[in-house]
């Protein structure tokens, strides 16, 4: 019953590592990530300028599954101030996805800033650290 128990509970301390973790990654950085894991990569954005992130993704290892801007909250009032715009995804399957992001106005052909990052999906070897967090932004 104790090794049931103890089962149960590693089972639980791992899918709680399961979480969104935030990615700070360096532009064309590779980022290691495991099959069903969630990771969210944040953007300085400010929409009142007409520009946003567009997210283009390369690969199905990975699929978006949500994006979303959210406005600064220490200039919470301030006209014309940004936030940040995040994008959440989905490790699916094993290999290699490459994530573009282009800042532009939807009506202009050219982004006036890229960033990208390929992101390695692997499976988890038997000897996981716990205390591995992700919590990066860039």
């Amino acid at each position: 019953m104790k090794k049931l128990l103890f089962a149960f509970m590693v089972l639980a301390l791992f899918c709680s590592c399961q979480s969104n973790n935030r990615i700070n990654f360096i532009d064309g950085e590779e980022i290691k990530v495991h099959p069903g894991d969630t990771f969210m990569i944040s953007l300085d954005e400010n929409p009142t300028t007409g520009y946003s992130w567009t997210c283009e993704i390369e690969g199905s290892a990975i699929a978006l599954a949500y994006d979303d801007y959210k406005p600064s909250k220490e200039k919470e009032g301030l006209v014309g101030t940004g936030g940040l715009h995040s994008f959440t995804f989905r490790a699916m399957n094993e290999g290699f996805s490459k994530v573009i992001f282009r800042y532009k106005r939807p009506w202009e052909e050219d982004a006036i800033e890229t960033k990208s990052a390929i992101i390695n999906v692997k499976k988890k070897a038997l000897n996981v650290n716990f205390g591995l967090q992700l919590s990066h932004r860039f």
